[in-house]
């Protein structure tokens, strides 16, 4: 009986080794972007979502953990009648205003607005 158990578990660390790595939560990050100039401050410390736009809207959501699919990391918080759609995926992405490459990609509706940008971990 020993045998087959152990026999199991190699079989499903070889199954696991072969698998696609995917993206885990990541508790600490900021999305930005340009044109208009916003930022996304997530923190699972301070348990907020801080939505900051330069000229416009600032709101602070309730932290929430985020759904992940494959390298998207996806985040949907509602506060009184504002929704802000968060989706993060893993892959280089650069701002547009400096030569400065980033780890993550984001993409942000607030309402009906939408706006992409980068992210990094804080």
């Amino acid at each position: 009986m020993k045998n087959y158990t152990l026999l199991f578990a190699l079989i499903m660390i070889c199954i696991s080794c072969n698998q696609k790595q995917v993206m885990v939560s990541i508790p600490d990050m900021v999305c930005f972007g340009n044109e208009p100039n916003w930022s996304v401050d997530i923190s699972e410390k301070k348990e907020t979502i801080h939505f900051k736009e330069m000229a416009g809207e600032n709101i602070i959501f309730d932290y929430i953990k985020p759904i992940i699919k494959g390298d998207n990391q996806i985040f949907t918080v509602k506060k009184d009648n504002n929704t802000l759609n968060i989706t993060v995926t893993k892959g280089a992405c650069g701002d547009g205003m400096s030569d400065a490459k980033h780890t993550f990609s984001s993409k942000v509706t607030l309402y009906t607005r939408q706006f992409t940008g980068c992210g990094r971990i804080k």
